[in-house]
């Protein structure tokens, strides 16, 4: 796997993951990435709390995100990715020890938005809100398409409306959601 792609990946997960946990825009009840969570966590993963930070906040968004767009073969959005590249990712983080990751960007909302920024391109609908269909999981390897992604989540964290990015395989239909 392409280690640009896996970092891109990566950095929009901490951000975006940073960004919904509750004492930023509050789209998922966790606080895995905030300073108050380390004195909690690190007793119990005391070798691999930046881990444990990471796969909580990974998996408090998937919760959200699977509410909104639904589980299930051949559906994929930012925190619920095909196995191959969740296993790249996973072992990507293993070799980087107990550093977390894009630390530096996670110090404040408005440091994570201007980086979120920063890896965005494209127009997005200023209205959309819900889940947003971006393209078959063909695109999932589409660096353009992880910023349409990427603009899609910072439009919603500046409108404050809840925004699901999601890839659908062909076979599955023509990408209509229902909530």
């Amino acid at each position: 796997m392409n280690d640009t792609f896996l970092n891109q990946i990566t950095l929009l997960r901490f951000l975006v993951g940073y960004l919904g946990e509750k004492s930023q825009h509050g789209w998922w009840q966790s606080d895995f990435l905030s300073s108050t969570s380390e004195p909690f966590l690190s007793p119990v993963f005391s070798k691999t709390m930046k881990m444990a930070q990471y796969f909580g906040v990974t998996e408090a968004a998937a919760i959200i995100h699977d509410e909104r767009i639904g589980k299930g073969s051949g559906v994929y959005h930012l925190f619920r990715l095909p196995a191959y590249i969740e296993q790249d990712i996973h072992n990507d983080l293993i070799e980087q020890g107990d550093e977390l990751p894009f630390s530096d960007y996670l110090s404040s909302a408005n440091i994570a938005l201007n980086e979120l920024s920063r890896h965005s391109s494209g127009n997005v609908d200023s209205q959309t809100a819900g889940p947003v269909f971006l393209g078959d999981t063909e695109d999932l390897h589409d660096a353009a398409k992880w910023q349409k992604v990427s603009a899609h989540y910072l439009n919603g964290f500046r409108r404050e409306q809840k925004v699901f990015p999601y890839f659908m395989s062909k076979s599955n239909g023509d990408g209509d959601v229902h909530d």
